[in-house]
């Protein structure tokens, strides 16, 4: 799984006190994204961004694939997102492995264009790792 790791003011980092079990980081973070990435020609909604316990998901289509974009505040590092991108098969419709790797390719294309085409966005960096789980390297 490819994850994208950035940097910005964008986004909300922080929830008051009073607010803490009613909402998680990243919701503005996966819409911002979301509407930036269903103009593009080969993308097509499929589920719209929503909360989980952990962050948030979105799913979108890339030639009939559905590929996963999770969505995290990079915890030890203020103001940092973490994207993971995969794709996977569905029970009644199987993809080869080569289309799947093109559509998660596809949806990291375009990530790669959205984030680098705005300088509010820095450190900008992508890691076949979870970045969590590795030891911290400034960037």
């Amino acid at each position: 799984m490819p994850y994208l790791i950035f940097e910005t003011d964008l986004f909300f980092t922080d929830i008051p006190d009073d607010q803490l079990d009613g909402w998680f980081l990243g919701a503005d973070c996966a819409g911002w994204l979301y509407a930036r990435m269903l103009p593009e020609p080969m993308v097509s909604p499929y589920l719209d961004p929503t909360m989980e316990d952990w962050g948030w998901i979105m799913r979108i289509k890339v030639n009939e694939v559905v590929v996963t974009v999770c969505i995290w505040e990079y915890l030890d590092r203020q103001k940092n997102w973490i994207l993971g991108i995969s794709s996977s098969q569905k029970a009644f419709r199987k993809h080869k492995p080569e289309e799947l790797r093109s559509a998660e390719e596809v949806v990291v294309e375009v990530l790669s264009s959205i984030v680098n085409g705005d300088e509010r966005f820095h450190g900008v960096r992508w890691s076949e790792h979870d970045p969590r789980e590795l030891p911290f390297k400034p960037s």
